[in-house]
């Protein structure tokens, strides 16, 4: 869909809002522990005249996503959707923030997919999933076309765009009122997110998150960052339909913060938009602040904005570290963590002075070193990484045995090898294989 054509329909649903607002009263306090809707629901009443996104030349207010995400879960719980997958296949944008909120807010699960996945990957992930809707891109259904929905448990697909396609819907209709607004409760132990990766199989497996865990990435990913706030701004160019892009663009959205998404990595694009936002924030891959750098687009003025700049991964090349270093006067802050648990440690020094180095545990997370038997090695022994931490996956969707093997009396395994320093630092230094790993699961529970 066009951006004026997409306008269109936003400002008609918010024109709409305006003389049929979602009753107060409806909303209720609960009682148990911060779950990620209540957690966005708080910093939406907050902050709800304030910009929440921009993208191209459009912006949405915290009240804009607030009102639009409402609307739209009226039509998930309408569906009897709490507790099912919704699927969507997006670009970023709009629309997918859109998804999330209201799948938090209805109960429905958020199952964001690949937009690379190929007809059989995603072929084996609706039908393992049970996902009952798919929302996609226009550009993408002839991926649907190319698997047999009747191994699926697919009842409806909604499409972005505004020509009309015999079997499906249109996502704007999502934008409107399916029925009155009635707030759905949630235990912080209820699915609210899976993410389909690679798992021991080697096939995608379902990264099941809770409404508390998504609260635990959030809060681990802020501690990574060292706090983030309303003035923070931060420029979204990962897929937020992975579990970079959801946490970048989340973590400052919880906190009351506004996200300039980008829908991918574009030189040119992102250093315009650094000249017209000044964020204060960026995370993405090392090779994209590689490919940024040789784009002979920066100058060390362009980085002014930025208070920090971050990098996922288990290692951090010496010769981006130091050129970064030179041109922009930031070093590269490495955070390691995967899709099952996130962040788990930083390294914010920018110091290249021994391979590998992770840094240090966020806020939140527990990290141990153990053998073979599961029994916790000393400084400077090596081993496989385990971890505790409320931003722990549940497991893996409808896996029960894939889930058993990743966990041992409680600790998260993550199969990768590291040493913890004397000078209190990790060290990433391999991986263990899948072998092995089943070969040496001792207490799990």
């Amino acid at each position: 869909m066009n951006i004026h054509a997409r306008q269109y329909c936003s400002k008609l649903a918010l024109r709409h809002y305006q003389y049929n607002p979602v009753p107060a009263k409806l909303y209720k306090h609960m009682s148990y522990t911060q779950t990620i809707d209540k957690l966005l629901k708080q910093t939406f009443e907050d902050n709800s005249g304030a910009i929440a996104t921009k993208l191209k030349n459009e912006s949405f207010t915290f009240g804009d996503l607030d009102t639009l995400s409402t609307y739209a879960s009226t039509w998930f719980t309408e569906a009897g959707l709490k507790g099912d997958p919704v699927a969507f296949m997006l670009p970023n944008g709009f629309e997918t923030l859109i998804t999330y909120i209201a799948c938090f807010k209805s109960g429905a699960v958020a199952m964001p997919l690949n937009r690379q996945f190929t007809a059989p990957e995603l072929n084996r992930i609706l039908a393992d999933s049970g996902a009952r809707w798919i929302i996609i891109e226009r550009e993408k259904v002839d991926l649907l076309h190319s698997i047999n929905l009747n191994e699926t448990g697919i009842e409806k697909i909604f499409i972005t765009g505004v020509i009309p396609l015999q079997g499906c819907e249109n996502f704007y209709t999502l934008l409107g009122l399916a029925a009155p607004y009635k707030e759905t409760e949630h235990d912080p132990d209820d699915p609210a997110l899976i993410l389909y990766t690679s798992g021991s199989s080697g096939k995608p497996e379902g990264v099941t998150h809770t409404y508390n865990s998504v609260i635990g990435i959030i809060e681990s990913t802020a501690s990574a960052l060292d706090g983030v706030g309303r003035t923070d701004r931060m420029i979204v160019t990962d897929p937020q339909v992975h579990i970079s892009g959801f946490l970048e663009s989340f973590t400052v959205l919880g906190k009351g913060g506004s996200v300039t998404i980008q829908d991918g990595f574009n030189p040119a694009n992102l250093v315009k938009a650094i000249d017209e936002d000044r964020p204060t924030l960026h995370v993405t891959h090392i090779d994209a602040y590689m490919k940024l750098l040789d784009s002979g687009l920066t100058t060390k003025n362009t980085f002014k904005s930025f208070r920090a700049i971050y990098a996922g991964g288990n290692a951090l090349p010496s010769a981006l570290q130091t050129r970064y270093k030179e041109e922009t006067g930031l070093p590269v802050r490495l955070g390691y963590g995967m899709t099952e648990a996130i962040w788990l440690t930083v390294e914010r020094d920018g110091d290249i002075s021994r391979e590998g180095n992770i840094g240090r545990p966020v806020e939140g997370v527990t990290v141990r070193i153990t053998d073979s038997e599961g029994n916790e090695c000393k400084d400077g022994e090596p081993g496989e990484i385990w971890i505790k931490g409320d931003m722990v996956m549940a497991g893996y969707w409808k896996n029960e045995k894939a889930t058993e093997e990743v966990f041992s009396d409680g600790w998260f395994r993550t199969g990768d090898l590291g040493v913890k320093g004397e000078d209190g630092n990790y060290y990433y230094t391999g991986q263990i294989s899948h072998k092995e790993q089943a070969e040496n699961r001792p207490g799990r529970h």
